[in-house]
């Protein structure tokens, strides 16, 4: 069994097809650090799994997190400008890592020895995001492995994002099933660099 982190998207979502297609037992988990969509990027996470005929997503409940920095954009939902502006503004400082580490947790107290996240190299993650490439992924699975015993793997890391739309489209999966949008709690808004990174890629890669 792997653990997948499930944020309800396109790339998260194709993490799970790769191992479903090697024939692996999947576990969804879904972390509510107190992002502004969270509620229905969890609806979305449990669509999904449907679909896919997998464990349901397990739920951890982070929302307090929103504390530290309640102004962020992923938190409140106040995102302006352009979308170089408003992809700098979506970075937070250690998400990836806080949701392995929370990951993690929950893969030591399930028996479960590997996790994996839906990080891609390709799109707007070439702009400099320091938790989005394999140097991330090795260091922090060098921890867990030492430390727990859990190995981190990023199975799509470098793959750009025509290769994951193409991915998903050639195993003839839903797109509608997905949601991403980091400033709007229920519709996409459009806007802000999810949405847009979204539907250019949708709109530029769909077969």
């Amino acid at each position: 069994m792997i653990c997948v982190l499930h944020s309800g998207g396109i790339d998260s979502t194709a993490v799970i097809q790769y191992y479903l297609n090697l024939n692996k037992i999947v576990q969804p988990l879904f972390i509510d650090y107190g992002q502004i969509s969270a509620k229905t990027e969890f609806k979305y996470s449990q669509k999904i799994a449907n679909y896919f005929k997998i464990n349901k997503p397990f739920f951890v409940n982070l929302r307090k997190f929103r504390d530290i920095n309640p102004d962020h954009s992923l938190f409140s939902g106040k995102d302006r400008g352009n979308f170089h502006d408003s992809f700098k503004n979506q970075f937070f400082p250690n998400r990836n890592l806080l949701l392995l580490t929370i990951g993690s947790v929950y893969c030591k107290s399930n028996n479960i020895n590997k996790i994996a996240i839906g990080i891609v190299g390709g799109g707007s993650n070439s702009m400099g995001y320091p938790d989005t490439n394999s140097k991330f992924l090795k260091s922090v699975d060098s921890l867990f492995s030492s430390t727990l015993d859990i190995n981190v793997e990023g199975p799509i890391v470098s793959w750009t994002k025509k290769k994951v739309i193409s991915f998903l489209n050639k195993n003839k999966f839903d797109f509608n099933l997905t949601f991403s949008c980091n400033v709007c709690s229920v519709h996409p808004c459009n806007k802000c660099a999810s949405c847009i990174e979204r539907n250019i890629a949708l709109n530029n890669y769909l077969l």
